[in-house]
């Protein structure tokens, strides 16, 4: 077979041919594995002049070089080592980094099939060596030798049997950015470039993606991207370079230990992460395509030390770009946004970080706090904030000498982009805080409540529905929790209403006024504590208790309360 002699199999009544031997050998111990060889056919004439040597012997010569060392000669047909150690490093990774296994669970794993694969060696080389013999084989040491030493699968695990091993192979086998240690003011934190990042990216067969100009919305009115918005589509420099990369960064802080005890904000961590726009959109929530920029800890960070890094590689991006290969030339990117919860957003756009007492509190806008609790005071329409007036208040500040005007307190190294500032809009806004985990939370049971009174259905057929409805294995983790009718009672008092709000403890009464008005939000409500201390309270003694919010129509009044909990409802 080593010299390309199609070769019936030996076994009685198998009419298999093969040229391979490793095929061979594969046909024989997967079919034949407890027959006897009986025979030893000659080769087919047709296809080759030599013949085999008699009574199954092998020439043990094919496999030894001319200095009669063992020669690792691999088929077409078989799996080569690189390929074998990209599988298994593929496995490890996802292991430990996508299905977030411990490094110690990995390890274990690891070893345990070390321990698997040697036992396998030691079987397979008996057989082979029991086998061998009976067919009268020469030099049987030496085609154990290469049949087993060489064995890309021992190789590679030998390369990854320990967790240093495995991530020094990580970062050989694969695209790998290294992170740069940097410190400012004895404080360190880590950067990824981003210019060499974008390289990897490109050289990453799994982000095989085309630069193109953007595709935009073919329905009037309808937002499909980020794309068919106004700041993407009036931004100078993507009107100039419609296929360049569109950069969308992401921050936000997160514990790596339990929230509690002492280790609370010690370890907390704050990571900025890149994503590419200009990949499928279905692609762009994946892990695998969100990319790590910078990392360090909370009380280390620094805004232009951290920042500033960033800033300047984007500005080359903007301005000239980064070559890729000659295949696909020098590529020019700029941001579009930046993403992240409203505490984020408003420390890395220079804004105030106190949203419970500062007079200007809006990045968007202008408005005052004092306008804003006003009845209807959400109605308003303020005036925006823009790079202008951004740079007028920068200019007041420092003027007036103040350390805070207008709710700006410094001006953002993120300003120092051509293409790009905080206030073009730049900050997006938070969906998940303020939507999500918000308005929608609160205003849903509204018209809930509606459509229950109106006899639409009920809260029982509601559950019912929601406990029926199929979800995917995924979603089945976080489906809906039932919709509870009634959360409090009342009782009415004096022409005013106490609202009793039950816990397992005291409960919690709130004092508000009788109102008849359909959906006024925002109705001024007080906590005032327990009823049997506050039963003679007037209104005008509870300006000095928490002030809540409320939603009211002719027979029900909404109660919207601070930690959002849910909305509660009076009869």
């Amino acid at each position: 077979m080593k010299l390309g002699i199609l070769t019936k199999c030996p076994v009685e009544g198998c009419d298999k041919s093969y040229k391979i031997v490793q095929s061979f050998t594969g046909h024989m111990s997967k079919c034949h594995w407890a027959k006897p060889v009986t025979n030893c056919p000659a080769p087919n004439h047709g296809e080759s002049v030599d013949v085999l040597e008699e009574n199954c012997a092998i020439n043990s010569d094919l496999y030894l070089d001319d200095e009669g060392e063992n020669e690792f000669l691999l088929d077409d047909g078989d799996l080569s080592e690189k390929v074998v150690l990209e599988t298994m490093c593929q496995f490890f990774i996802k292991l430990e980094f996508e299905l977030f296994l411990p490094a110690t669970s990995v390890q274990y794993i690891a070893s345990e099939l070390g321990a698997l694969q040697s036992q396998n060696s030691d079987i397979v080389e008996d057989r082979l060596r029991k086998k061998l013999k009976n067919c009268n084989v020469s030099n049987i040491d030496d085609i154990v030798s290469y049949v087993l030493k060489e064995n890309p699968i021992s190789k590679v695990q030998e390369n990854l049997k320990s967790d240093y091993l495995r991530k020094e192979t990580y970062k050989k086998s694969f695209t790998f950015v290294k992170p740069i240690p940097k410190t400012s003011r004895k404080k360190s934190f880590f950067y990824v470039p981003l210019k060499e990042t974008v390289k990897a990216l490109f050289s990453d067969k799994s982000t095989n993606f085309v630069l193109s100009p953007p595709k935009f919305s073919d329905v009037e009115d309808v937002l499909r991207d980020y794309t068919d918005g106004f700041v993407f589509q009036n931004n100078p420099f993507f009107i100039n370079n419609p296929s360049a990369l569109h950069f969308l960064l992401y921050q936000d802080a997160f514990e790596v230990v339990v929230p509690i005890g002492p280790a609370k904000k010690k370890y907390k961590m704050l990571a900025v992460y890149l994503l590419i726009g200009n990949i499928p959109v279905h692609l762009r929530s994946r892990v695998s395509s969100i990319q790590l920029v910078a990392l360090c800890i909370e009380n280390n960070f620094e805004h232009n030390a951290v920042y500033g890094p960033i800033v300047k590689d984007l500005q080359d991006l903007e301005t000239k770009g980064v070559y890729i290969s000659e295949s696909v030339g020098t590529v020019k990117g700029g941001l579009v946004c930046v993403i992240g919860d409203n505490l984020g957003g408003h420390g890395l756009g220079g804004f105030v970080e106190q949203f419970s007492t500062s007079i200007y509190f809006c990045r968007f806008c202008h408005v005052e706090r004092k306008m804003f609790n006003l009845e209807g005071g959400e109605l308003v329409s303020c005036e925006l904030r823009t790079k202008q007036s951004y740079i007028d208040c920068l200019e007041q500040k420092g003027a007036r000498k103040k350390k805070i005007y207008k709710g700006i307190k410094f001006n953002s190294v993120f300003n120092k982009l051509k293409y790009f500032h905080v206030c073009d809009p730049g900050l997006s806004p938070c969906l998940a805080h303020d939507l999500f985990e918000g308005l929608a939370a609160y205003d849903l049971k509204l018209y809930i409540d509606y459509f229950v009174e109106k006899g639409w259905f009920t809260y029982a057929m509601l559950n019912d529905a929601l406990e029926a409805f199929s979800l995917s294995s995924i979603d089945k983790r976080d489906r809906p929790i039932p919709v509870l009718e009634d959360q409090a009672r009342c009782e009415v008092q004096m022409g005013r209403v106490v609202l009793i709000l039950h816990d397992n403890q005291d409960g919690i009464f709130l004092l508000v006024e009788k109102v008849t008005t359909t959906f006024i939000p925002y109705l001024r409500v007080y906590e005032i504590g327990p009823k049997i201390s506050y039963e003679c309270v007037s209104v005008d003694d509870l300006a000095s208790h928490q002030s809540l919010h409320v939603y009211s129509n002719d027979s029900h009044l909404y109660v919207k309360l601070k930690f959002g909990l849910v909305f509660d409802h009076l009869e």
